[in-house]
């Protein structure tokens, strides 16, 4: 299944706060979240599809070009510093919708009690 083709025009700014994570856009963001949504929805859980907001939304001129970015992400004050910055080498914070199977959710849940992951998770993903 091919990956959604790019809208023109989208704009989305990912806002981090201590209360949550926000995904602000125009409507050619969410048209192509919507897509995205969608061919995540068709897709075979075990393939494990993503749509990653700031990759998948960023316009072909910034991609490209180098142009201004269309996608962007903010973080209050007391939070800037806690999560990984964007740099050449690192793609920073991003947002990410993944398909499961329902045995990978399990295993999360299992977590769900202590409300943490456990230690090295996340390095296991990379």
């Amino acid at each position: 299944m091919p990956v959604p083709a790019r809208i023109p025009g989208t704009r989305a700014c990912v806002v981090v706060t201590r209360q949550g994570v926000k995904l602000y856009g125009n409507r050619a963001a969410f048209r192509s979240l919507a897509q995205f949504m969608s061919w995540i929805a068709a897709s075979d859980p075990a393939e494990h599809f993503e749509c990653h907001a700031k990759w998948h939304l960023a316009s072909e001129e910034f991609l490209l070009r180098n142009g201004a970015p269309n996608v962007a992400t903010l973080f209050t004050t007391d939070l800037v510093d806690h999560f990984a910055k964007e740099s050449d080498d690192d793609p920073g914070f991003e947002l990410t919708f993944m398909a499961a199977e329902e045995g990978d959710l399990d295993e999360l849940f299992e977590h769900v009690p202590r409300g943490v992951l456990p230690e090295g998770w996340d390095r296991a993903e990379e």
